[in-house]
């Protein structure tokens, strides 16, 4: 996610506590997702591309810190 002042937001009528928030990332959220993103590619099986796969560990291990 990019820091809050890297983007430009001039001419918007945002406030520094909205773009917090448009920019924060619901860990528990993302991780309550995670079993059923997983379901969905076992359903896929084999022509699954790998790097949908791997993403999906590397999500996974990044929300769990």
């Amino acid at each position: 996610m990019p820091a809050a002042g890297a983007l430009d937001t001039h001419g918007l009528d945002i406030s520094d506590t909205v773009m917090e928030e448009l920019l924060s990332v619901h860990a528990a959220s993302w991780r309550a997702e995670l079993p059923q993103i997983e379901e969905h590619y076992a359903g896929i099986g084999g022509t699954l591309p790998a790097t949908l796969a791997e993403e999906l560990s590397a999500l996974d291990k990044r929300l769990a810190h």
